[in-house]
């Protein structure tokens, strides 16, 4: 190795021990937080110091650095989220013990896809950010948490849009009747 090198290698070291070993206790927060997983937030932080410290001489300037992490340590834990939110779906979708119910009659058939069609019609018609909060909170079943990592709404924010949006849902088959009756 060179002198050049060995020397540059030396200044990466230093500048990884001085600027990003010291946040490893707000980027374990960060995770945890978001995680409610000791090992995991563990893991999630272990790895992102490896990427940095592929990455060193790539890093942001100084400033940018804790930034540059937490979004790192951020991005992980909403791809871990969404792996085990897919875990969950394959594993209803092959649990065994799932119990078996009896075929329901043509006309109940017929009156649910005819109410899941008017639901999907009512849930095209609903401005994006709506549909987007009721589509990830029912249909994928993601926590107020997750749906806040996903799409920057605040917990808060996205539980009021989706109060109103699902009482807006509920009225509208009256609000219908109602129209179709003048």
């Amino acid at each position: 190795m060179h002198l050049f090198s060995l020397h540059s290698l030396r200044r990466e070291e230093k500048r990884f021990e001085e600027h990003y070993m010291p946040m490893t206790g707000d980027l374990f927060a960060l995770a945890y937080r978001l995680l409610q997983d000791e090992e995991e937030a563990r893991d999630i932080v272990q790895d992102v110091l490896g990427k940095l410290w592929q990455l060193r001489s790539d890093l942001p300037p100084e400033g940018a650095d804790k930034p540059y992490c937490l979004t790192m340590v951020r991005n992980r834990c909403i791809d871990s989220l969404r792996q085990q939110q897919i875990i969950k779906l394959q594993r209803l979708e092959t649990d065994e013990d799932t119990p078996s119910f009896p075929e329901p009659a043509a006309d109940d058939l017929y009156a649910a896809f005819e109410a899941q069609d008017y639901l999907e019609y009512l849930l095209k018609e609903l401005p994006p950010r709506a549909r987007q909060l009721v589509e990830l909170r029912l249909r994928d079943g993601f926590s107020f948490k997750e749906i806040e990592l996903l799409t920057g709404i605040s917990e808060g924010n996205a539980r009021v849009i989706l109060t109103r949006t699902l009482q807006q849902l509920r009225q509208a088959p009256e609000q219908t009747r109602q129209h179709e009756q003048k």
